[in-house]
């Protein structure tokens, strides 16, 4: 069983309906956690709009493994959420921004971060979203 947003009935926000023969009802949710749907894409996606541009600064806000963060970049720049520009020639060193599609997901990133500080288990130490912006 697959949960989706009801299209039909605006009074209900979420209904439980059956996979249709022909596939997921949804493409477009399944597309975009095709591109987003793990955790270090989101906050790698984060610490860029958030202003870090750099490998290093990105690997060092968010603790990720430098070989998970190398192949997010290339995914993300591959998809055209983010592109890198070079800083440094020798050796070669890049700076990473958000593309026009990967601002567009500030919002959702916010909304993330809110449902996160609203609902995070007592004694987990959260950032206030207002702290925390996402472009």
């Amino acid at each position: 069983m697959q949960i989706a947003v009801s299209r039909s009935d605006p009074t209900r926000r979420w209904s439980q309906v059956s996979e249709c023969e022909e596939g997921p009802r949804n493409v477009a949710l399944d597309w975009a956690l095709n591109i987003l749907g793990d955790r270090w894409t989101l906050l790698v996606l984060d610490e860029i709009g958030s202003g870090a541009s750099r490998f290093n600064d990105i690997q060092r806000h968010t603790g990720m493994p430098r070989d998970r963060l190398s192949l997010r970049l290339r995914r993300l720049e591959a998809r055209a959420v983010i592109c890198r520009r070079p800083y440094c020639d020798h050796p070669p060193r890049f700076e990473y921004s958000l593309t026009e599609m990967g601002r567009a997901l500030g919002p959702s990133l916010r909304a993330l971060q809110a449902w996160g500080v609203r609902y995070a288990p007592p004694g987990l130490e959260v950032a206030d979203s207002a702290e925390t912006p996402c472009s």
